[in-house]
């Protein structure tokens, strides 16, 4: 990508965020169409490629894990895996350790999506340590931990 002016750059944050946020939107949203399916991919697709240009390892890191969900969500496992690897990448290469818990989580869900409970398990377990030890308010710790529960309850073995 160019090199971008100032005012380029924090258009494309802007629009970067909305993506993200409209992805999010997507994900939530309990019957989706068909339309709605592939709004998710390419709203989050464009969300990790704006990032890629204007953002850091944390929007990196922050929306390979969007990817990876939006593919789990897709009942897509190998993508999902694919972009949830990736975010651990990220994470492990630029030391972010406040989302390498939402990385665990997001390679746990891809193998749930999988069916691969007993891997799915030992990154929840991952995931859940790397939580407890952070600090965090009460809110962004009820948010985390709601994904975890969230993963926890694709598991049809237990």
């Amino acid at each position: 990508m160019a090199r971008l002016s100032k005012k380029d750059r924090e258009l494309q944050r802007r629009i970067a965020i909305r993506c993200f946020n409209q992805a999010w939107e997507l994900l939530e949203k309990k019957r989706k169409k068909e339309e709605d399916r592939a709004d998710l991919l390419h709203l989050a697709h464009s969300s990790r490629y704006l990032w890629g240009a204007v953002g850091g390892p944390w929007n990196r890191a922050v929306a390979d894990w969007l990817l990876s969900r939006a593919y789990a969500e897709l009942d897509q496992p190998q993508l999902s895996l694919e972009f949830a690897e990736s975010c651990l990448a990220e994470c492990r290469e630029h030391g972010l350790s406040d989302v390498e818990h939402t990385a665990y989580e997001a390679i746990g869900r891809a193998y749930a999506t999988a069916k691969d409970y007993g891997m799915a398990r030992k990154f929840l377990g991952l995931a859940q340590d790397k939580l407890d030890a952070l600090k965090l308010g009460k809110e962004g710790r009820m948010v985390y931990q709601g994904q975890i529960d969230d993963t926890r309850r694709l598991l049809k073995d237990l």
